[in-house]
């Protein structure tokens, strides 16, 4: 079993840590997985959790499946890698003793397809070097969360609304109740065309708030338009409105009655420099185009959220599906902002590629890769930060050509990016048909521009491509696994190399 860990063991990461560093006294490496919740109200408290446990994005189901294998080390061994078997305990805490100082790959598996034990093994690692490493996963959401089991509905009559479109919906935000972007009659039956006021039933399918316990909601309008004759379109929130007594149980019905109120509203400059990320398309795959969307969003976090994972309320975004290539300057968009100062603005970028990667003997490969940008910085044009690693390599040769005959432990490379300094790589190799449900290893590397695959994980006659992301974000280099929100990622992809 552990052939294919070590394999994972990754391959990346030891390799890549630059010649194998040179290993100090060994230690005791140990550790707990938990989720730390940071409530607006109360203390904050740590619960041990499945690793990478996500109260938000999978409601009350929280494991994803993820076992512990073991600690890879980066070493001189043929291999490259010395395998330090690892499991959890039943309070998901592990101590492994006699590992070598320095740098080595956390090594986690789980079902390609989630729920099923039958279906191959994934793995995943990331690179960390201290003893006590901080494997929390933080969100500000209280414990005890919970969901609806049984059809739960909200009562609504709400008046003073802007005159109703039929792409418009009313969404819920709340911070302590982790309940984020919840919407009402964001499809029909809903409040007819032009109405500012409605009353209605609406069905319940989120967290459910509960005002006994501090929980706050946020209630808006999102409205929608075009920018641009059509060219673009844009969702704005309107006049939020602050809940102090919203609580719905499971099962029940909610009467909600608001007059939607004139909003503090904020100014969102849409000067989009699109023309600076089209001529980025090389660098992610030498046929590479822009398209199919493009998008610049104003969101809100609330105070206590720490993670890139966690949902943010979104207040204002422009979009396009035409594949941007020109530099657009619409003005000002206005937008209501989250009536609570602890909130911060978070500015998100998001700009897709289309990549049809040749496959001899078979129908290509089309996949859309995408640039994130999250900034907390106001007023900046859109204009990127970060751009994808430069002339990825198999063994020396350049990967965006297909390659057989690479061996069973090639060695991946490429260059640092030609804007912005990467705080960490990420590598995924995938095999064809690269459909989720083949064995796949990620890698996260966190020093070095290189790494050689490990053995047992590319089999003879098997076709792979790989992804090499660059990552700049707050916090990724502070030892745990969960970086900050203000985060940059830029991506490129190979060509098919095949052992």
């Amino acid at each position: 079993m552990f052939a294919t860990i070590r394999l994972v063991a990754v391959c990346a990461a030891a390799c890549a840590l630059s010649a194998c560093s040179t290993q100090g006294p060994p230690r005791t490496v140990s550790g707990t997985f938990m989720i730390t919740y940071q409530p607006e109200t109360g203390t904050p408290t740590s619960v041990p959790a499945p690793p990478w446990a996500d109260p938000y994005l999978l409601g009350h189901r929280q494991d994803q499946g993820y076992r512990l294998e073991a600690l890879l080390v980066p070493d001189g061994s043929q291999s490259g890698y010395a395998t330090f078997p690892a499991t959890l305990g039943p309070d998901f805490s592990f101590s492994v003793p006699d590992v070598p100082s320095g740098s080595y790959f956390l090594t986690l598996s789980y079902d390609c397809i989630l729920g099923d034990p039958s279906s191959h093994k994934c793995l995943q690692m990331t690179e960390l070097t201290a003893s006590a490493p901080d494997l929390s996963m933080e969100w500000p959401c209280r414990p005890g969360i919970a969901y609806p089991t049984r059809a739960t509905n909200v009562a609504l009559d709400l008046s003073g609304m802007q005159p109703w479109s039929s792409r418009d919906w009313i969404e819920f935000n709340s911070s302590q109740a982790c309940l984020f972007n919840a919407f009402a009659w964001q499809f029909p039956p809903g409040p007819p065309l032009g109405a500012t006021s409605f009353a209605g039933l609406t069905g319940w399918f989120d967290a459910l708030p509960d005002a006994t316990k501090g929980d706050v909601v946020f209630l808006s309008q999102r409205f929608h338009g075009t920018l641009g004759g059509g060219a673009a379109t844009f969702v704005v929130a309107t006049q939020p409105v602050r809940l102090t007594d919203f609580s719905l149980a499971d099962g029940g019905t909610a009467s909600l009655t608001r007059t939607l109120s004139p909003p503090t509203t904020g100014a969102f400059r849409l000067d989009l420099r699109w023309s600076q990320f089209a001529r980025l398309a090389a660098d992610v795959y030498p046929t590479a185009t822009p398209g199919p969307s493009a998008l610049s969003e104003m969101a809100a976090i609330p105070p206590n959220a720490r993670s890139r994972n966690f949902g943010a309320a979104g207040l204002a975004y422009v979009s396009t599906t035409n594949g941007a290539t020109d530099d657009v300057d619409y003005g000002t968009l206005a937008y209501g902002q989250i009536p609570d100062p602890g909130w911060r603005e978070l500015r998100k970028l998001e700009y897709d590629y289309r990549v049809s990667i040749a496959v001899p003997g078979s129908a290509p490969i089309v996949r859309t890769l995408t640039f994130f940008g999250y900034t907390f910085s106001p007023g900046l044009a859109t204009v990127p930060v970060l751009s994808p690693p430069k002339a990825p390599q198999i063994n020396g040769m350049d990967a965006f050509v297909q390659r057989a005959g690479v061996g069973l432990q090639p060695v991946l490379s490429w260059s640092k990016p030609a804007i912005g300094t990467p705080t960490s790589y990420r590598v995924l190799i995938e095999e064809i048909p690269a459909d989720g449900t083949l064995p796949f290893l990620g890698a996260t590397i966190r020093s070095g521009t290189s790494f050689k695959v490990p053995p047992d994980f590319l089999k003879t006659g098997g076709r792979y491509i790989a992804t090499i992301t660059a990552v700049l974000a707050g916090g990724d280099t502070d030892d745990r696994l969960q970086f900050d929100a203000d985060w940059n990622t830029a991506p490129c992809i190979t060509a098919v190399f095949s052992p």
